[in-house]
């Protein structure tokens, strides 16, 4: 799906992160490596990271970025049930 989501933005051809989220990809190493290579092979600049923040958080940065409000959180100084 995480190479859809870029091909559809148009984005193959740039570099970024994809945030590996959910019970799967956070369990099974196997498949996360499977999804590291076979994005590595279609958009080499692109690499695959375990999300950083569940994926509530990240639909609340993506919100916030929408109307304006920057949408960023500081690591160090976010509540531990913030960051997976």
């Amino acid at each position: 799906m995480a190479l859809a989501v870029i091909d559809r933005l148009g984005m193959s051809g740039g570099a970024g992160n994809v945030a590996a989220v959910g019970g799967v990809l956070e369990s099974n190493e196997m498949a996360l490596d499977a999804m590291r290579g076979r994005v590595k092979v279609s958009v080499p600049a692109w690499s695959v990271e375990r999300g950083k923040f569940s994926p509530a958080v990240g639909a609340l940065l993506v919100a916030g970025r929408a109307i304006g409000g920057g949408g960023s959180i500081d690591e160090d100084h976010a509540p531990d049930n913030v960051c997976s």
